[in-house]
């Protein structure tokens, strides 16, 4: 229980260690694992929506097919796989009614606004190194890329992917709205929602920009 309600915060902290260390881990892996078969019983315990996304994972999971003749690495493959399809396994964790009444999501907050406060630290001040650092973790993806094309194009990103980042400012800034329609104006939450809202417009990515515009109208 303890490992899941903290998993996201231990998520984001282990991410900022490794980028100030310069270097790689396959932690995150262990502990996704160790989350599913801790809480196995709630992931089996089958209804026709998470029959849905059960299938969606395996359709995604497939795909590993397509590998035999792309010509991109496996590695490629399983970093989506941890990226992407194994965080969904908290799909289930999260319909069951004691998920709702632990602090999985008030520590999730917590780590996603650690984040994105340090990211746009980053991102504004633009430290050499920092601005380094991305351009090598992009370079993977973005052949040619250069220090000056970053600065120029770069997408805000903090510490993981623009994808990432967005999204997870989807779940803070849904957060923030829901809070405050629950308790009234507050001003912590109303800050939750500014850097939410400042994270979603410099990430660029048109499917966070439009939820959170989708949000922001209904609020």
């Amino acid at each position: 229980k303890n490992v899941r309600d903290n998993f996201y915060l231990i998520v984001m902290l282990t991410h900022f260690v490794t980028m100030i260390l310069d270097t790689q881990t396959h932690f995150l892996s262990y502990i996704w694992l160790l989350v599913i078969v801790l809480n196995y019983k709630v992931i089996l315990n089958i209804n026709q929506i998470k029959l849905t996304v059960i299938i969606f994972c395996v359709y995604n999971f497939l795909s590993i097919v397509s590998y035999l003749d792309n010509g991109l690495p496996i590695s490629v493959f399983l970093t989506d796989l941890n990226n992407s399809i194994i965080p969904i396994f908290f799909f289930f964790i999260g319909m069951e009614r004691i998920s709702a009444n632990n602090n999985f999501i008030k520590k999730t907050i917590i780590g996603i606004i650690f984040m994105l406060s340090v990211g746009l630290y980053l991102y504004i001040s633009a430290p050499d190194w920092y601005i380094s650092w991305q351009v090598k973790m992009y370079s993977k993806t973005i052949q040619g890329l250069t220090e000056d094309h970053y600065l120029e194009t770069g997408r805000f990103s903090s510490y993981l992917t623009s994808y990432h980042t967005s999204h997870l400012s989807i779940v803070a800034l849904a957060y923030s709205i829901h809070m405050m329609l629950l308790k009234g104006l507050n001003n912590k939450y109303l800050l939750i929602m500014i850097i939410s809202i400042v994270s979603i417009i410099l990430s660029q990515q048109r499917v966070a920009l439009v939820f959170g515009g989708i949000l922001l109208i209904f609020f």
